[in-house]
């Protein structure tokens, strides 16, 4: 453990590194395989962006409350890609046609 004015650096023998600096207000850790966090009722992150630099996936329900901007990709649903679907049966004019093929 190294401490100096403002910082607190932890280094373990795997390369795993901790380290707050006080001064700049940043935590760091690095060279971890792997990190989870385990909370009984919920964890909040409150911040002006969130930036996730990862493939991700979510095991559960997910309610967005705001707007959501999309690129760079597809998004697919039950096997029907959104931007790329096609209808049968589609009329002009206020006719209705059925879910998407």
């Amino acid at each position: 453990m190294r401490v100096k004015v403002g910082e607190l650096e932890t280094q373990y023998q795997d390369g795993g590194w901790f380290e707050y600096d006080s001064v700049n207000g940043r935590w760091l850790i690095k060279g971890i395989k792997s990190l989870m966090i385990e909370a009984a009722d919920n964890i909040t992150l409150k911040t002006d962006a969130l930036i996730v630099e990862a493939n991700m996936q979510i095991n559960g329900s997910a309610v967005i409350n705001g707007d959501v901007t999309q690129g760079g990709g597809t998004i697919n649903s039950n096997g029907v890609v959104v931007d790329k679907h096609t209808h049968k049966g589609v009329k002009s004019g206020g006719d209705l046609s059925g879910g998407p093929v």
